[in-house]
């Protein structure tokens, strides 16, 4: 039995140092499943914050633009303003302007929408020309659409005119 002690020790240490080495190895394994997995969380958390930053440059470097063109587009308590804007451009021109009809254009937009302004006016030539050119001018994103222009026996001219103009939607989506 003597001779058998040492072999049978060796043979305990031997299965304790596997089993223990199985056992660490498993932990480490599950150690680098782990980090993997965090790893990939922070590339993705990495990639969401380089986006919000490209984001937040592109809203910087627009700010100015955005304001220039938010100066173009109606709202909608200055609609009857554009209307009055008109209504006044043919009293300066010493034109007679009668708004035939507003309507508002279907479109795809988000945030806009495209409203049609008709009317008529009755004038000289040159108050008709100047109307016009008036007309073309305006400070809002409008613009002129189509005119005709007919002649009366009387020298008076008469024209028909549609404006087309962008006004910011009542309800956003």
């Amino acid at each position: 039995m003597k001779k058998f002690t040492p072999l049978i020790l060796g043979c305990i240490c031997l299965v304790v140092t596997v089993g223990l080495f199985l056992f660490i190895n498993a932990r480490i394994s599950g150690f680098v499943t782990t980090i993997a997995k965090a790893k990939e969380g922070s590339f993705s958390t990495d990639t969401r914050d380089q986006a919000l930053k490209r984001a937040d440059t592109l809203i910087a470097e627009t700010a100015l633009n955005r304001a220039e063109l938010a100066t173009f587009i109606v709202s909608d308590s200055d609609s009857v303003r554009l209307i009055d804007t008109i209504e006044a451009t043919a009293k300066r021109e010493r034109v007679t302007a009668t708004i035939g009809s507003v309507t508002v254009v279907p479109t795809e937009w988000t945030y806009h929408e495209l409203v049609r302004v008709v009317f008529s006016a009755r004038g000289s030539l040159t108050a008709m020309t100047r109307f016009a050119s008036a007309i073309e001018t305006l400070p809002e994103a409008s613009r002129l659409a189509n005119v005709s222009f007919e002649i009366s026996d009387a020298n008076v001219w008469f024209a028909t005119f549609t404006v087309d103009f962008i006004k910011e939607k009542s309800s956003k989506p």
